[in-house]
């Protein structure tokens, strides 16, 4: 069933049941987000999504708010801008602003967001909690300082991969993501909570050692096993430096731990011949 809704002054048709966030981004009409992930039910944790819609008092979270017919939003103001913008710093206040030596940095959402706002400098003030790295989470590498508790990693884990292996743990000031247990992560190492993180605080172990806007992204295919899932190799100065998503593929963007992790296959360093040590050095064993 569709419905008609209007949207920063045009008319626009969607399906019942679409968010305002979905109706838009339809339509071509873009809304800043940071928790929001396609492929999982919307979390409404960031605030950044917020609009004005005619009856209400207060913005709204579009990726949460139903599109309704008669529906007249508003998706950019001066009152929006700034209530976006604030949002942002406050998830400053506590994150980390080591951008040249991140990882992440040059397709970071929250870097990408603060430029684009024009925040220079952060008005609020509070001790940042001092967390301890995970370093024991074999092909994973967690800085719990650089979270904004945005969930996606939670929901794309639980919705998507079957597995509850993280939850949000404490309460306050104090909240943090960790593992359901407390122990070093287990489960399948898929990579999925990695690519869902829109900052730095998850990444692979493996050194990227490059700058994202290096490296060219060339779509290939995944030669591990025969369900031919496909990606993107990104590479500079012809070494694969990591893989990305394909979000058209048959696999839906979804990997296993030899898709994501395992394209170093090819490498030097790899040993291709049985070895045995003797005298305490190795050497092929035939």
């Amino acid at each position: 069933m569709s419905i008609t809704l209007t949207i920063n002054g045009k008319t626009i048709t969607t399906e019942k049941g679409k968010t305002v966030l979905e109706a838009a981004a339809e339509n071509g009409i873009r809304i800043p987000t940071l928790c929001y992930y396609p492929q999982i039910h919307s979390i409404g944790s960031c605030r950044v999504c917020v609009v004005d819609v005619e009856g209400y008092s207060e913005p709204q979270a579009s990726c949460q708010l139903p599109a309704l017919d008669g529906m007249a939003v508003t998706t950019d103001n001066e009152k929006i801008a700034q209530t976006r913008k604030t949002m942002i710093e406050l998830l400053l206040v506590n994150h980390p602003t080591d951008c040249p030596i991140c990882e992440r940095s040059g397709e970071c959402s929250l870097q990408n967001l603060t430029m684009e706002f024009g925040i220079k400098e952060i008005p609020f003030q509070a001790k940042k909690p001092e967390r301890l790295k995970k370093t024991d989470w074999r092909l994973i590498r967690y800085d719990p300082n650089l979270c904004i508790l945005c969930e996606r990693c939670i929901h794309v884990c639980t919705e998507l991969q079957g597995f509850n292996a993280l939850k949000i743990t404490k309460q306050g000031y104090n909240t943090v993501i960790d593992t359901v247990d407390g122990k070093p992560l287990a489960c399948d190492f898929c990579g999925s909570c990695v690519m869902a993180c829109p900052v730095g605080a998850l990444s692979s172990t493996l050194v990227l050692g490059a700058r994202s806007w290096e490296l060219e992204k060339v779509k290939s295919v995944c030669r591990h096993c025969a369900t031919g899932c496909s990606f993107y190799l990104n590479i500079k100065k012809n070494l694969i430096h990591r893989v990305s998503k394909d979000p058209l593929s048959s696999n839906e963007g979804q990997y296993c731990k030899k898709g994501f992790f395992g394209f170093r296959i090819k490498t030097d360093e790899r040993i291709k011949t049985p070895m045995i040590r003797e005298n305490g050095e190795l050497r092929p064993a035939s």
